[in-house]
C-alpha cells in the first residue's frame, strides 16, 4: 500500500473495511480479523482513529493477542508515542517467548531501531 497514492490508500483501504465488517458480521469474535481491519483503518484517511479503537477492543478481549498487541506499538510509534511504543513491543516479545519467532525477532528490531533513532 505505501506505493500508493494518499487516494489511492485510502480507496483500498475503505474496501478492505467493508469486507472486514462483512466478516465481522458473520463472526463478530473473529479478533484476527477485527486485528486486520484495524490496519486498514490506518490507511483511511477519514478514520485513522478508529485504527486504534479496533485494535483496543481486540486488546479488550484477548490482553494478549500479538498481532493486536505488535499493531498498537506501530501506531504508537506513527504518532511520537516512543517510550510507550517500546514498552509494547517488549511486551510482544515476553508474549511471544520464542526469541526465534519472526514476531519476536521483529519487536527487537524495532526496539534496536527506535532507540538508534533516539540517541543517535
Amino acid at each position: 500500500m505505501e506505493s500508493q497514492t494518499p487516494v489511492e490508500r485510502a480507496y483500498f483501504a475503505r474496501k478492505s473495511i467493508a469486507a472486514y465488517r462483512r466478516a465481522l458480521e458473520i463472526n463478530p469474535e473473529n479478533l484476527d480479523a477485527r486485528t486486520d481491519m484495524a490496519i486498514a483503518y490506518m490507511y483511511d484517511s477519514e478514520n485513522p482513529m478508529m485504527a486504534i479503537q479496533e485494535t483496543m477492543k481486540v486488546l479488550e478481549s484477548d490482553s494478549l493477542h500479538v498481532n493486536a498487541n505488535f499493531n498498537r506499538a506501530i501506531m504508537l510509534l506513527q504518532i511520537n508515542r516512543v517510550d510507550q511504543a517500546i514498552e509494547q513491543l517488549r511486551k510482544v516479545k515476553r508474549i511471544v517467548g520464542d526469541p526465534d519467532n519472526a514476531v519476536y525477532i521483529q519487536a527487537d528490531q524495532l526496539i534496536t531501531d527506535t532507540l538508534g533513532k533516539r540517541n543517535g
